[in-house]
């Protein structure tokens, strides 16, 4: 986000706000509501699946049309990599690019009023080093949340062991 950048190279304290989407917008409208009315930006990073939706179409093109950035998240969610400390690759060079690209296509096909960014973040938020080298080989810098901030927790529920409340991650 440009906005950050600029507070980070003048010593303002900044905060980029960036959201993820796979299969739910609940609050979307809401969301983009208060940053319109806030003269804010953020950026969203969406899948294949999201992007294909008929039903959440309309939100990536408002998106798109109010000037936010928006950019890539897997085309199916896929797990890149392992869970555990290994993080072992649980997918070839070659599932990766296609991944990436069908991601693309369907931006493509829906026609949004500008191209997404070059800014991805990876599905689960989960990645190794082979990702960020195939990423960047493809033209892509990987991106991810603040570590330690639980601020993508947001998937769990109360009945979850890894639980987060938005009190918490706020």
């Amino acid at each position: 986000n440009r906005d950050c950048q600029e507070a980070v190279e003048w010593g303002r304290k900044a905060i980029a706000l960036a959201f993820t989407g796979h299969e739910y917008a609940e609050g979307g409208e809401t969301i983009l509501n208060e940053l319109r009315r806030q003269k804010a930006k953020a950026s969203f990073f969406f899948t294949g699946k999201f992007v294909g939706n008929p039903a959440l179409q309309p939100l990536v093109k408002r998106i798109a049309a109010e000037g936010h950035y928006f950019s890539v998240h897997s085309d199916q969610h896929l797990l890149y990599c392992s869970w555990d400390k290994s993080r072992q690759l649980q997918v070839s060079r070659e599932e990766f690019r296609a991944d990436l690209e069908a991601n693309f296509a369907r931006y493509d096909k829906l026609k949004v009023p500008a191209s997404p960014g070059k800014f991805f973040i990876p599905p689960f938020e989960h990645y190794n080093q082979q990702i960020v080298d195939w990423g960047d080989e493809l033209g892509f810098t990987v991106i991810n949340y603040t570590p330690g901030t639980r601020s993508h927790a947001d998937y769990t529920s109360e009945a979850d062991k890894n639980f987060t409340s938005s009190q918490v991650i706020f």
